[in-house]
């Protein structure tokens, strides 16, 4: 195992990363409905 294959390895953890970044950014409601649900508004 190389470098160059873990590298490759953790591409799709880290797009599915930005891509969690990006949704939560757009739609904060993503991020917030827990903390109501858990604590009331």
């Amino acid at each position: 195992m190389t470098t160059r294959d873990i590298y490759l390895g953790i591409i799709p953890f880290v797009a599915i990363q930005l891509l969690v970044v990006f949704l939560v950014f757009e739609f904060p409601e993503l991020a917030l409905w827990l903390p109501r649900e858990v604590y009331g508004r």
